[in-house]
């Protein structure tokens, strides 16, 4: 049986005889309307009416539903990524550029004294070496070492900038001068192979991580001079973990796996005589 308030629902939705158009006379009211477990809310346009031409039927209805949570977080991981990557622009450009510079000189120092820089080669390697064959440990091993310097880099970054540039220079040279004694010995074909494939990857998160540091850096010392506040150091600092822990890190773990189990097997397959 239908009251005299069901009926005046229905009759909201009636013809405005003024402007010969469909009108909605109690938006307030009569928006939502419930049969049962099911819910919907109908969504006018700024004016609350329907086009000349329309039907009811043209309503926007809301439907009540729950929207997939995972969308709305990836949505968000990526706004505050590119923030992230954004606020680090210009210090990964400097930091970048000043592999570029400590690259070429370690390449040239090499190349100037190939009998100095061989033993050196050899000493690093000895260094560098996994007492484990096991594959899984290698990973672990190549991981938690670039893990230790890159989180150096981030967190002693707030000393002036100074251990991320020395990581950055140092880096340089060194993957410098093993370029040319690889280069020289081998061939260039070794050096891709043994080079591109897992540091694609890692070496801008080198890169990265090292812009961080300094970043927070330069962040510090304007908070000293009495730039910038304590809160926005304090965010600047929470930022920089957000990005080492849910970007910068994870890569990592991938470039370890890329450089044991496909770098590695690569050069097993096609440089098996000059490794030997």
């Amino acid at each position: 049986m239908i009251s005299n308030n069901d009926t005046q629902k229905t009759n909201d939705f009636g013809a405005d005889n003024n402007n010969g158009t469909v009108g909605n006379n109690d938006h307030h009211n009569n928006s939502d309307y419930t049969d049962g477990d099911f819910h919907f809310e109908p969504s006018f346009s700024d004016s609350g009416r329907l086009s000349a031409g329309q039907s009811p039927s043209d309503l926007n209805l809301n439907l009540d539903s729950n929207p997939n949570p995972s969308h709305g977080l990836g949505k968000r991981y990526k706004t505050k990524l590119f923030k992230f990557l954004s606020d680090h622009k210009i210090y990964t450009f400097w930091m970048t550029a000043v592999f570029a510079v400590c690259f070429a000189a370690g390449y040239l120092l090499s190349a100037a004294s190939p009998e100095l820089m061989d033993e050196l080669i050899k000493l690093l390697s000895d260094s560098m070496a996994s007492e484990s064959e096991n594959s899984f440990l290698k990973t672990i091993d190549i991981f938690l070492n670039n893990t230790r310097v890159t989180v150096l880099a981030v967190a002693l970054g707030f000393v002036f900038g100074l251990f991320p540039l020395v990581t950055i220079a140092f880096n340089g040279a060194i993957i410098g001068m093993v370029s040319e004694y690889s280069i020289r010995m081998i061939g260039l074909d070794f050096l891709l192979v043994g080079l591109v494939p897992h540091g694609i990857i890692e070496l801008p998160i080198i890169i990265l991580s090292t812009a961080v540091g300094f970043r927070l850096g330069v962040r510090t010392f304007s908070k000293i001079i009495g730039k910038i506040t304590w809160d926005a150091l304090a965010k600047d600092f929470l930022s920089a973990g957000w990005g080492y822990l849910f970007f910068m890190l994870p890569l990592l773990l991938v470039a370890a796996v890329i450089e044991i189990y496909i770098t590695g097997t690569l050069l097993d397959v096609l440089f098996t005589s000059n490794l030997s």
